[in-house]
């Protein structure tokens, strides 16, 4: 076993010795009884849905003494399927931040602030920007950022909702085309892709924003909306229909060639000027250097190191769709399996295959709108809008636990 030296910003940045519990040559064995052995370290990379749940599955089926440590450079969580209100009105903060070292501490974890950059498999550690941890198992869920596809000036002249901090910028800069005022300059409003977070955003940006003060486009390469959903062409059409009837534009079978500081270059359709450009087209997996871009196996386990295994958005398993289609539910789905198959690994057991199978989804068309589909139950209007909020109630009360757990993560006790 092989001291390492980590530096924990949690703790003041105080050095700390750090044992690696099972070494290098292999995988910690079973303890008697089939539990998972007594003093091994489980490193979860990455805050966001797929650790977190990760961390309250840990929680409630370890048995004995196992360390858990949570990495993320943020020092929150955030609710992300939120975000497109946030990206549009600042006034809608509560409830989408919690603070990861309260969380950790409530789900029997320790969350360390710190970024991982690489991962060395055979000395068993996760390389931070400001130390080093050793793990017995690792499980990666660093999350995605925005992919710009290499459209010239879409990184430079475009918000993006990925991030809490990309999303708060956005708002400021819709607030800042003062759209309050009933008198002023006419504004328009660009966003890019008609997957769930472009209609989205689209949607509250003009519940925000006045008819007669701001036009509202999105544009999308694809020939239909939410190309990749699974709504049914009946609720397109009515997505459409009150698209219409809200004045959103929705321009179909167009791409973006350029973003300028003034607007966009369409392809079809020439340049068309925005006062603020959304850019919703699509994620990429955080790099983690030393694990390869290799797919994941069917048990979520890295191909080459089985005491590896990937979550979320960071993991692509050689399967058709669902299986690698990025979202909240999938990434929650993966951090508990993730878990369990983590459990198993340590006490001798064989990790199972995971058959991800999503429940459904909605999009909000605004508050009080929205379509989606609910075990393959067709939901709109009012309906759909209950069941997101519904949905995003029940994601809190798991986030959050017995009332005793959520006292702590809140401050409250």
């Amino acid at each position: 076993m092989v001291p390492v030296l980590g530096v924990h910003p949690a703790r003041g940045g105080r050095p700390r010795h750090e044992r690696l519990v099972g070494g290098p040559g292999g995988v910690a064995g079973p303890r008697p009884g089939g539990g998972p052995m007594t003093g091994a370290r489980i490193v979860i990379v990455g805050g966001g849905y797929a650790g977190l749940a990760a961390l309250r599955t840990l929680a409630r089926q370890r048995r004995g003494r196992l360390e858990v440590v949570l990495l993320d450079p943020a020092p929150h969580h955030t609710i992300k399927t939120r975000f497109h209100e946030r990206a549009v009105l600042r006034s809608r903060e509560p409830g989408i931040r919690f603070p990861l070292d309260r969380l950790a501490a409530a789900w029997g974890g320790r969350f360390v602030q710190d970024e991982a950059l690489a991962v060395d498999p055979e000395g068993r550690a996760v390389e931070g920007r400001l130390g080093r941890y050793p793990y017995d198992v690792l499980l990666a869920g660093p999350g995605g950022h925005t992919a710009y596809f290499g459209v010239p000036g879409a990184a430079e002249h475009t918000v993006g909702l990925q991030t809490y901090e990309a999303a708060d910028l956005a708002s400021r800069r819709f607030e800042a085309l003062g759209l309050r005022s009933p008198r002023g300059p006419r504004r328009r409003v660009v966003v890019c892709g008609a997957g769930i977070e472009g209609l989205e955003v689209a949607a509250m940006a003009r519940q925000a924003a006045p008819v007669g003060r701001c036009d509202v486009v999105v544009v999308e390469r694809g020939p239909v909306p939410l190309e990749r959903s699974q709504c049914s062409d009946a609720l397109r059409r009515y997505l459409v229909r009150r698209f219409g009837q809200k004045r959103i534009e929705l321009r179909l079978g167009t791409a973006v060639a350029r973003v300028a500081p003034g607007g966009v270059d369409l392809d079809p359709g020439g340049f068309l000027e925005a006062d603020l450009v959304y850019w919703c087209v699509g994620v990429q997996p955080e790099p983690l250097e030393g694990l390869g871009p290799d797919p994941f196996r069917s048990t979520l386990q890295h191909p080459r190191h089985d005491e590896v295994f990937g979550l979320g958005d960071f993991v692509r398993i050689d399967a058709p769709d669902p299986a690698n289609l990025a979202s909240a539910q999938r990434a929650v789905f993966h951090g508990a399996a993730a878990a369990r198959n983590a459990l198993a690994l340590l006490a001798g057991r064989d990790p199972e295959p995971v058959d991800y199978r999503p429940e459904g989804e909605v999009v909000a068309l605004g508050d009080w709108d929205g379509i989606g589909v609910l075990r393959g139950v067709p939901v709109r209007g009012l309906a759909a809008a209950a069941a997101k909020k519904l949905i995003e109630a029940r994601y809190l009360a798991e986030l959050l636990g017995s009332p005793g757990r959520a006292r702590k993560v809140l401050g409250m006790g």
